[in-house]
């Protein structure tokens, strides 16, 4: 995951692009808020709070995750982690098929 900046100021457009997604995987965006609060991605802008329990695939063909201003960011730094596996695996049952990465940006 890349984002287009690795510091954001007032005003400023947060963007995060996805590599491409090979094809039979499936993949799942996290993001940590400065405050260690989870949040999953269901699609661009679609953050759910993680609630121990679920863990909602990406359900977006796009490339792009996050694209809004960085005033809905409370400052701090973040990491977004991007997990992906084979489209018919269990996200819980096998942890060795994870492909897991991270970025991190930082809102001031």
């Amino acid at each position: 995951m890349i984002s287009s900046q690795n510091v954001y100021q007032a005003g400023e457009q947060l963007r995060v692009n996805l590599p491409a997604l090979p094809a039979n995987e499936k993949q799942y965006i996290a993001v940590s808020y400065p405050d260690q609060s989870l949040y999953f991605m269901t699609g661009l802008n679609g953050l759910v709070l993680f609630d121990g329990r679920s863990v909602p695939v990406w359900q977006d063909s796009g490339k792009v995750a996050i694209d809004q201003p960085v005033t809905e960011f409370p400052k701090g730094e973040y990491i977004v982690y991007l997990l992906r596996l084979p489209a018919w695996i269990d996200l819980l049952s096998h942890p060795e098929e994870w492909q897991i990465g991270f970025s991190t940006f930082r809102v001031e």
